[in-house]
């Protein structure tokens, strides 16, 4: 009798190229891309949408970015045919003090291996918060370069927020992979775990989870504009919780932030010029593949063996570079969560936003208000 064949499987992934006429908004989740695409075609420009759908992805990806993160910006303005760079990352609270983060050995089980500290203080917890610059960074770039109303940016994040977030496979492998650090903070617990348990869609769990407190924030930020995040009532109920929670952001924190508008690290490429980032980012590491692949590598017509032998030598090169060079000054987000936008007037823009870590601090704010 002969033996039954092994099964296989075969997969093909691909990036399908996309094609539109009146611009183009590419993201991680379809729903904001859309919440984008919206904006463009009711007239909007290249950054309307990219905020628009930033804002909206915090409701759709609370795991990757949102109103506690930070990030950057690169804006074309086909006008001008010139490019900025928009700096929002998130800073230390004045009031840190590097005693509160003891090394211990190893290192720790976040992204980044960092030197491990006790009770891992520095990624999770109260200790681990930073000053948010996400709200001070849309409302720059959309004072400077957009042409909707501030509350028209959060609109669709209100929406999405109040509708509460959809339980798919994605959210289930998020949850679960932070669940240890989620169960520690009542809030995190009660939203992200109901029943003590990840939420896995199962027709006797929950279809749907409700965020907390972020429609209600939205709201109130949509409605009181975006000094309130950094000198309103919501700032001063963001730092009586951060307070009860034992962290060290204060008022002047966040009224002291500050987004910055600036030029960003140029790079001539063979037959192009690439824009990029110049603080503590990938931007420098990327402008340093490019300046060694264009003296190392001839390319051909299309990508061979050796193109991308020479591409992982030249990442692996400058990224070593990177990690042994670059200190710790003027710290600047790492990706997350990526978005691109093309308009019809030939405007671009390249957005990341960030929360550092899966799930940022693993802490949230629960239902409490800024004179409790």
């Amino acid at each position: 009798m002969s033996a039954e064949p092994f099964g296989y499987e075969s997969w093909q992934i691909r990036k399908p190229a996309v094609e539109a006429r009146d611009g183009v908004v590419a993201s991680q989740h379809y729903r904001a891309s859309a919440v984008g695409a919206e904006v463009l075609a009711a007239g909007g420009n290249a950054v309307d949408a990219a905020l628009t759908a930033g804002m909206a992805i915090g409701a759709l990806e609370p795991w990757m970015s949102g109103l506690g993160g930070g990030g950057f910006m690169l804006v074309y303005v086909a006008a001008e045919h010139r490019a900025y760079a928009v700096d929002f990352g998130m800073r230390a609270p004045l009031a840190l003090d590097p005693d509160d983060y003891p090394l211990v050995a190893g290192a720790d089980a976040d992204l980044f291996s960092w030197p491990a500290v006790r009770e891992g203080r520095n990624v999770a917890g109260p200790l681990s918060f930073a000053v948010p610059g996400l709200v001070a960074g849309y409302a720059l770039a959309l004072e400077r370069f957009g042409s909707r109303e501030w509350e028209q940016i959060l609109a669709p994040a209100v929406a999405l927020a109040e509708r509460g977030l959809g339980v798919d496979w994605p959210l289930t492998l998020r949850v679960a992979q932070a669940a240890p650090a989620l169960a520690r903070d009542p809030e995190c617990a009660r939203v992200y775990l109901p029943g003590g348990h990840p939420p896995t869609g199962e027709p006797d769990a929950p279809q749907r989870i409700h965020l907390g407190e972020l429609a209600a924030t939205l709201r109130r930020l949509a409605e009181d504009g975006p000094r309130a995040f950094y000198r309103g009532d919501l700032a001063r109920a963001i730092v009586a919780d951060v307070a009860r929670a034992g962290g060290r952001l204060a008022l002047d924190d966040l009224a002291n932030y500050e987004a910055r508008i600036g030029s960003p690290l140029s790079v001539a490429y063979r037959d192009a010029v690439v824009h990029t980032d110049a603080g503590l980012s990938a931007g420098p590491a990327l402008a340093r593949v490019l300046g060694m692949l264009a003296e190392r590598h001839a390319p051909g017509e299309r990508p061979d063996p050796q193109a991308f032998v020479a591409y992982a030598d030249c990442l692996a090169e400058a990224y070593a570079e990177r990690l042994a060079t670059l200190g710790e000054v003027n710290p600047a987000p790492t990706c997350t969560t990526h978005l691109s936008v093309a308009d019809r007037y030939g405007n671009l823009v390249a957005l990341t936003q960030t929360l550092l870590s899966i799930f940022s601090s693993k802490d949230a704010a629960g239902d409490r208000g800024p004179d409790e």
